[in-house]
């Protein structure tokens, strides 16, 4: 009789055993399982960080882009409304002796003569004369109010 009540005991003992092994096994896994599961969350994440990197580096490139791109059309309005003044400034010789030899009423016709220039040259469509005529009339308010 002892020796069955041994045999029990041994056997449950036994199965006691191989449940907690079962039970330590399951949990190893479960624990390697989180630690992939946070390993691929790290790893996305920082692709994620990465992608937003390139992201932001090709936003910068493109402003940087668009920046020189708007100096470089501001510098060639620049040159542009140079030479215009350049051939504006030639008929600046013959406002002065206009002026010169008939009085300030005259300025006022020439004031009137650009404004008719414009006017044929808005109905002609011709921007250059445009930008010309309203160039020449700014300088001479300018110079001649």
């Amino acid at each position: 009789m002892v020796i069955i009540i041994i045999i029990i005991i041994i056997i449950i003992m036994v199965v006691i055993i191989i449940i907690i092994i079962i039970i330590i096994i399951i949990i190893i896994i479960i624990f390697i399982f989180i630690i992939i599961i946070i390993i691929i969350i790290i790893i996305i994440i920082i692709i994620i960080i990465i992608i937003i990197i390139f992201i932001i580096i090709i936003i910068i490139i493109i402003i940087f882009i668009i920046i020189i791109i708007i100096i470089i059309i501001f510098i060639i309005i620049i040159i542009i409304i140079i030479i215009i003044i350049i051939f504006v400034g030639s008929d600046d010789r013959w406002i002065r002796q206009r002026r010169r030899k008939e009085g300030r009423g005259q300025v006022r016709q020439v004031r009137q003569v650009r404004l008719r220039a414009v006017v044929r040259a808005l109905l002609k469509k011709d921007l250059l004369a445009i930008v010309v005529q309203v160039l020449r009339m700014g300088r001479e308010l300018l110079f001649y109010p």
